[in-house]
């Protein structure tokens, strides 16, 4: 199979194919501890992001088609923390950019439109 084919086809498996959300566990809040609540993400403007199971990808999805507008995968993109597991352990919506912490000290932002990072760092 040629290589290009290849990786379209995994994006597509990718983006197509995001896990479903309980909306029981979406937030009406901006903020989400994972750690500390039963909450896995939250809804804003119509629009859910929330914290896949494996704890490393967040996904928007449009809430009244359920349509997936973008997915992360924040660990992988920013890298593997040096401290702590290599998950998603708190979320916080601020202006229109998606601030996450994962592992112990390591933090991402992203854009809320489209999922795109601003900033990988650690403290």
């Amino acid at each position: 199979m040629n290589y290009n084919l290849s990786i379209i086809l995994l994006i597509l498996t990718q983006t197509c194919f995001a896990q479903k959300f309980d909306i029981k566990k979406i937030s009406k809040g901006n903020i989400v501890n994972l750690l500390e609540s039963e909450f896995v993400g939250f809804e804003y403007q119509g629009v859910v992001y929330y914290v896949e199971s494996d704890l490393k990808s967040l996904v928007a999805v449009e809430k009244q088609t359920n349509k997936i507008k973008w997915k992360t995968d924040v660990v992988t993109a920013c890298g593997i923390p040096f401290e702590g597991k290599p998950e998603i352990r708190y979320l916080k919506l601020h202006m229109n950019s998606i601030h996450v912490v994962y592992g112990k000290h390591n933090e991402a932002i992203l854009d809320a439109d489209d999922g795109s990072l601003f900033l990988c760092g650690s403290d």
